[in-house]
This record gives C-alpha cells, sequence and structure tokens, in this order.
C-alpha cells in the first residue's frame, strides 16, 4: 500500500473533509447565533479538538445562506489579508491568538465593521463562546471507523486519546504510521 492508498492520509481527514459529527441541526444552530450582525464568538479547545473543523463547516454553512464566509489563518496569513477579511460577511479567524498582539486590534476592527466574527483559539480571549471543542472517544472512533473501513480497537483509540490529550489529529498520525509500518512489512523482497 503506497502513503497516497493510506487512508489516514492527512488529506482525508483535513478541515471540512470529514462530515460534521455534532448533533442534528447543531451547524445551523451555532451559525444562527454567529452570523448576526456585529456578533463575535469564540471556539475554544485544545490542538487537534476540532475548531478548525468547524470553522470550515461554518464557511459551508454561510455559503449555503448566500454568505461570503471566508475562514482565514491568523498564523499563516499576512495582516493584510486578515484586514482584507472584513470584507466578507462573515469573517472565520483560524488560530486567532497566533496574530498575538494583533487580534486585539482586529477584534476591534471586526466590532466596528459589523462583521460577524468568529475565532478559533487554545485559550480564552474574552469573547463568548461559540462551542468548547473536545475530541471524545465516540467522535474519535467514529472517524477512525470511517477512515479505516471498520470499527477499531476501542482500547487503542482511548489510549492514543489519552497520550496525546485529546488530540484527534495526532492520534489519526498515529494510525497513519500503523498503515504503513504494516504495509513495508508486506512489501516483498
Amino acid at each position: 500500500m503506497s502513503v497516497r492508498h493510506n487512508p489516514f492520509s492527512a488529506a482525508r481527514f483535513a478541515p471540512g473533509a470529514l462530515p460534521w459529527l455534532g448533533a442534528a441541526g447543531e451547524l445551523d444552530a451555532l451559525a444562527d447565533a454567529a452570523f448576526q450582525r456585529g456578533a463575535r464568538h469564540q471556539i475554544l479547545g485544545p490542538h487537534g479538538s476540532g475548531k478548525s473543523t468547524l470553522l470550515a463547516h461554518l464557511a459551508r454553512v454561510a455559503r449555503r445562506r448566500g454568505l461570503e464566509g471566508r475562514v482565514v489563518r491568523g498564523g499563516r496569513a499576512e495582516a493584510g489579508a486578515v484586514l482584507r477579511s472584513l470584507r466578507a460577511d462573515v469573517v472565520l479567524l483560524d488560530e486567532g491568538e497566533a496574530l498575538g498582539v494583533g487580534l486585539r486590534p482586529f477584534l476591534a476592527l471586526a466590532a466596528f465593521a459589523g462583521t460577524p466574527l468568529i475565532v478559533s483559539v487554545h485559550r480564552d480571549v474574552g469573547l463568548p463562546t461559540l462551542l468548547r471543542c473536545e475530541a471524545s472517544l465516540d467522535v474519535a472512533a467514529s472517524i477512525v471507523t470511517r477512515l479505516l473501513g471498520q470499527a477499531p480497537d476501542a482500547g487503542i483509540v482511548a489510549a492514543r486519546l489519552d497520550r496525546h490529550r485529546g488530540n484527534l489529529r495526532e492520534v489519526l498520525f498515529d494510525f497513519y504510521d500503523d498503515v504503513e509500518r504494516a504495509a513495508r512489512m508486506h512489501r516483498p523482497g
């Protein structure tokens, strides 16, 4: 099995690649709260807990509603791109704390413009919390099952989720490594 055929390749679980696994109607309810003029919210949670995935799905909800929802990555975009995002109908700022001291002025500008703003952060930045993300064992097992095509050993998923302190992305990278090791062991010659 080659790397591109590995069911745990990062592209298979990139933000928005998998369906939202929250409760029925949850995305629309979150969008109803967050897409109001002048609304500002944070999505709070540790690394690998689903914050970026939630932002990607909220951007889809925005487009479905005829809004321009732009996800901007605070850690990877130059300041101009972040500021240009304020022209969108809804701004979804991923990795908000990566803006460092620039986050507070950006929040003030978004409030002044009246643009709804949703920021993903690891620590509370003083905005109302739209959702606190946490990778549960049920969600982790569901995603591994979807990618693998069969139910995994729940004990292995639980141990890895614990070892990586709830970082589901790191759990999935562990499964990627398992598949690659198994493929190497079964290669001829």
